[in-house]
């Protein structure tokens, strides 16, 4: 499941790279990881900003992860509003 446009331009715009890109999602996952000492697989990272297509749902812990990263303070409000499809968890 892709993320809206409007969160990955915020994803972009804190990486200060488009993410949408291989290579920016590949600079995405490693900044991740950096910021918040979690980590993310290159392929889930890839599936969210949309170089890798996938119905799959993210898993919580993803999600939670890229709020974090974000600085959403709560991650059930940033999956309602930060996901193309309607994902309630």
């Amino acid at each position: 499941m892709k993320l809206t446009g409007e969160c990955i331009n915020k994803l972009s715009e804190k990486l200060g790279v488009d993410v949408s890109t291989p290579a920016g999602a590949t600079w995405l996952q490693l900044d991740i990881e950096t910021a918040t000492g979690e980590r993310l697989g290159l392929n889930t990272v890839k599936r969210l900003v949309g170089v890798l297509s996938s119905d799959a749902k993210p898993r919580v812990s993803t999600i939670k992860i890229i709020s974090d990263y974000l600085g959403c303070p709560d991650w059930r409000v940033f999956s309602r509003n930060c996901f193309s499809d309607s994902l309630r968890i």
